[in-house]
């Protein structure tokens, strides 16, 4: 065909390589990005704790994130648009046209062949293929439309994303460090660290506690790190050894300062001691053992 066409043909190469590689990336981003996601969450809610594990999540990630790139970005772009391709791309981004470009087109590359017809048709075929290649417009005749919907999930996907490291980075980063490093042991943070109040509402002192045979003592437990857990336990360790256990209910107390404190209720009433306790919930494994002497 003549050098209009060349230059033609080289243009729809560049720009549908150019579309690939857009479209792709998109796809790309949105598997990685999205997988890793998640990959977090299941982490953050499960505590996937096993180096295992966690290798075979980071090893599908890798896997699946690899296998997208080579086939919707890195095989697309290893093969070359022949003549006829490109032919028919252009026919079917024209709103009025007849499969005579991409006849052309392969009239041209099999130089003819009788076979595929009268060969004087095929050179009038190709000689009109020429005039029509001068009235080609191809700003006009590609858009973006395939790009749309991967750039659109990719978008969303890291919204997403962006939206959850900022809500919560220690676990976002605490999240990324286990899946990228398995074999390390990242324990993820604590949302639970209890302390024992007494009456004033301030720590109790590292001591024991004494009390009257039959008159109950009130203590108190909040955790520092946010809100009472909804599992928030008291472990009773009777003067036999027996230990009992029961779910403490919880209110809001204002201090000497008038500042709130949401607090658990522990009431603690004996006849021979010495009584032990302490409290856990959350992922707070238990304030240490506290002992209570009854006189």
């Amino acid at each position: 065909m003549t050098q209009r066409w060349n230059d033609i043909a080289d243009s729809v190469r560049s720009r549908v390589r150019r579309l690939v590689l857009v479209r792709g990336l998109a796809w790309v981003c949105s598997v990685a990005v999205g997988l890793t996601w998640l990959v977090a969450v299941a982490d953050w809610g499960l505590h996937v704790d096993a180096f295992w594990a966690r290798l075979f999540l980071l090893t599908g990630l890798v896997a699946a994130t690899l296998a997208v790139l080579w086939r919707v970005v890195l095989r697309p772009l290893l093969v070359r648009l022949s003549d006829v391709e490109v032919a028919r791309l252009i026919e079917q981004g024209r709103v009025a046209s007849d499969d005579r470009l991409s006849s052309a087109a392969q009239f041209r590359s099999s130089q003819q062949d009788p076979a595929l017809g009268s060969p004087e048709l095929q050179r009038t075929t190709i000689a009109k293929a020429d005039r029509a290649i001068q009235e080609i417009d191809l700003d006009g005749l590609f858009v973006t439309a395939p790009a749309r919907r991967p750039l659109l999930a990719a978008a969303i996907v890291s919204v997403i994303a962006v939206a959850s490291v900022i809500a919560a980075p220690l676990s976002a980063k605490t999240a990324l460090e286990r899946l990228a490093m398995p074999f390390a042991d990242i324990p993820w943070p604590r949302t639970t660290e209890l302390r024992l109040l007494g009456n004033e509402l301030t720590p109790l002192k590292n001591e024991s506690l004494r009390t009257t045979a039959g008159e109950p003592l009130s203590v108190y437990v909040e955790n520092e790190l946010g809100s009472l857990p909804d599992d928030l336990t008291l472990d009773l360790r009777l003067p036999d050894d027996t230990v009992r256990r029961q779910t403490l209910r919880t209110t809001l107390l204002r201090d000497s300062d008038g500042e709130s404190h949401e607090v658990g209720i522990v009431t603690l009433l004996a006849y021979r001691g010495p009584v032990h306790f302490r409290v856990w919930g959350g992922d707070d494994d238990g304030t240490d053992w506290r002992t209570l002497n009854v006189v």
